[in-house]
């Protein structure tokens, strides 16, 4: 009987030598939030390899990133625990105070092999009664001398107000803001009371409010400005300036006297001038700033604009064969006409807006140059034309310059046009259109055929000829459009076209919308489709002509979770697991299960995308529920409650 028993022992002790040996790891399960200095419990799981070492009997002792954290004392496994058991353990607070929330971890290692561990963390959060920030409500303008009232909240970390903060706060200002004395705030206050502050200086002005105590660096900050209604000044000028000149004044007052006047110009970094009036100034945008006394100033603007002006335009031939005649194409804006020649001489129209000049010899080899210098009628401001050149030539080599259309779109009626010069001829040919009017003058009417045009036309002016050519680009205005978005049902997407042709274009989209007067190259378009739906464009049109979109956008609409089959409570024997399933819909759903019941969120057990849940061994009845969420929405589950049910019993050797 003896060697039977002691054979019965050695057996024993050497199962369990090998169960504590088998673990090679922990499964640490710590929940993913916690409160600070709240109790929360955490699973231990010996592991071997991806299974659970159910005989394991090992001492486990435990560490934390959190120096001031509470942890279980070591603990020797039972049977009874099956390789499983939880702890408890408190977290004092998160580090740096500053942050809302800061993870943390512990670390379970076997007491005799301490390459047998396991980690898990969870992210610490201030509780919501305690002080973190204090928020000074902006007052909005405040003026020198008066006394303005505003309120100090006491907020938690999650910027919260904490209504039954009672501590002390100190308040500091600067530029002379006489703030009130330390201030204990009662239970009266639920977080937030009124103070009254004096500006007696104007400016900026820094008020700072902190608590007093050891949580001294819990503060708020507001930074004010300070006007001064009493300080007031005007700014004027002396009137509009010719271009590039400095003819103008500028004057200034003020409401007080023994203040201090600086002129400043817009866009010229470098450019100021100190005292109320100043004359040679020219146009441009100018800010004054008046100083007066305790820091007081104001500001005004005055404008100083530019006279209008037109540049003198001017045409003459390329190439003479004989005297030149020179036009003033735009006379009427002008007064007191000077022409100016180089290598020629004037035979008739100075002053007037016809010229006719005589070539000099030197001109064969330098040309005749021709310019005109002008004042406008309405202020007598200076103006002159750029430089035309012409080429005494008697070759038919000249070039006939064709005004017309930039693009042209099919069937459309153009004009086309050179220089008129008398006693010229003129014959056009258009390819691909055709002339309509005005053959043999120098303007015609042509009709397009819905492709390039090209036009050529050859001037004839006694023994001289020159000949012109331009090809009129076919315009056919394009939109194009491809993006994919996904918005949750009522939600916004907006849809990008990029345009081709002449501006404002005109789009009509699939759906019949239309927008209008669209100037730039890019358009948007905000949708709030009901359903999954694909835009495109059906015709687009610019300034002048018709096209068609290509592409087409597609906006999904996400379904909003929604819950099909509720989880089931069940019943297990003490130390069992129970796996808790929901049935939901929806697209991109997860899944978040909590311990307790719905819709308390305080113990959550695990997230993700599987629709299940296996709970730890129970050892008592316990309730689940989970929330099915996603981008869009989320929705709750009701409460499944596992009983737990006689002890499970170990198998016997």
């Amino acid at each position: 009987m003896m060697g039977a028993v002691k054979r019965f022992l050695f057996l024993a002790l050497a199962l369990t030598s090998s169960a504590v040996q088998a673990a090679t790891s922990f499964d640490v399960v710590l929940p993913a939030m916690a409160t600070r200095d709240v109790p929360f419990t955490f699973t231990v799981t010996a592991r071997d390899g991806s299974g659970v070492d159910a005989a394991y009997l090992g001492t486990v002792h435990f560490t934390s990133s959190d120096p001031g954290a509470t942890l279980p004392a070591n603990y020797t496994f039972t049977p009874g625990d099956a390789g499983t058991h939880q702890f408890s353990a408190t977290m004092p607070h998160p580090d740096p105070p500053f942050q809302q929330s800061v993870t943390r971890t512990i670390t379970a290692t076997d007491a005799s092999n301490g390459s047998i561990h396991g980690t898990g963390s969870t992210a610490v959060w201030w509780d919501s009664d305690t002080v973190r920030h204090f928020h000074i409500v902006d007052p909005g303008t405040v003026h020198k001398g008066a006394a303005f009232q505003t309120e100090v909240w006491a907020l938690n970390a999650s910027f919260e107000l904490v209504t039954g903060f009672t501590g002390t706060v100190h308040f500091n200002g600067t530029n002379g803001l006489a703030v009130p004395a330390n201030y204990t705030f009662t239970p009266g206050d639920q977080g937030k009371h009124l103070f009254t502050f004096t500006p007696n200086n104007g400016g900026d002005a820094f008020l700072s409010v902190t608590q007093v105590g050891a949580d001294s660096w819990v503060a708020g900050s507001r930074e004010l400005s300070t006007v001064c209604p009493q300080l007031t000044a005007t700014a004027r000028n002396g009137g509009p300036v010719c271009p590039d000149e400095h003819t103008s004044s500028l004057h200034a007052t003020s409401s007080q006297s023994g203040v201090t006047y600086r002129w400043t110009r817009v866009g010229s970094v470098a450019w100021w001038l100190d005292g109320p009036d100043q004359t040679n100034v020219g146009a441009g945008t100018y800010n004054l700033v008046v100083q007066g006394s305790g820091g007081c100033t104001t500001t005004a603007q005055t404008i100083i604009s530019t006279q209008p002006t037109v540049d003198p335009i001017i045409s003459a031939p390329a190439t003479s064969c004989g005297n030149v005649h020179a036009q003033l194409t735009n006379p009427s804006p002008f007064a007191n006409i000077e022409w100016l020649v180089v290598n020629g001489t004037i035979v008739s129209g100075q002053g007037t807006a016809d010229v006719e000049v005589s070539p000099s010899s030197e001109a064969a080899s330098g040309g005749l140059w021709i310019r005109l210098t002008a004042s406008m009628a309405s202020s007598g401001c200076h103006v002159e034309s750029s430089s035309l050149r012409v080429d005494p030539s008697t070759a038919n080599t000249a070039a006939a310059e064709i005004s017309t259309a930039a693009t042209t779109c099919p069937a459309a009626s153009e004009v086309a046009s050179v220089m008129n010069e008398p006693g010229a001829t003129y014959n056009w040919s258009v390819a691909g259109g055709a002339i309509v009017a005005g053959q043999g003058t120098n303007m015609i009417r042509y009709l397009t055929s819905g492709a390039d045009v090209t036009l050529s036309v050859v001037v004839t002016n006694g023994p001289c000829s020159k000949s012109g050519r331009k090809v009129v680009p076919y315009d056919s205005p394009s939109a194009f459009v491809d993006s994919q978005a996904s918005v949750c049902a009522g939600g916004d997407a907006t849809i990008s076209v990029a345009l081709t042709g002449n501006p404002p274009f005109r789009i009509v989209w699939s759906d019949g919308t239309v927008q209008d007067d669209i100037v730039t190259t890019t358009a948007t378009r905000t949708v709030s489709p009901q359903r999954t739906t694909t835009y495109s464009i059906a015709s687009i049109s610019d300034a002048r002509c018709s096209g068609t979109g290509q592409g087409s956008a597609t906006v999904s609409v996400q379904a909003a979770p929604r819950i099909t089959v509720q989880p089931a409570s069940m019943s297990v024997v003490g130390g069992g697991s129970a796996t808790l399933e929901v049935g939901a819909s929806g697209d991109d759903i997860r899944f978040t299960w909590y311990r307790g019941v719905a819709p308390d969120r305080s113990q959550p057990v695990a997230s993700g995308t599987s629709s299940r849940f296996t709970t730890p061994p129970l050892t008592s009845t316990t309730s689940y529920w989970v929330e099915a969420w996603s981008s869009c929405s989320a929705v709750q589950s009701a409460t499944a409650v596992v009983v737990v049910g006689g002890r499970q019993r170990s198998a016997r050797h």
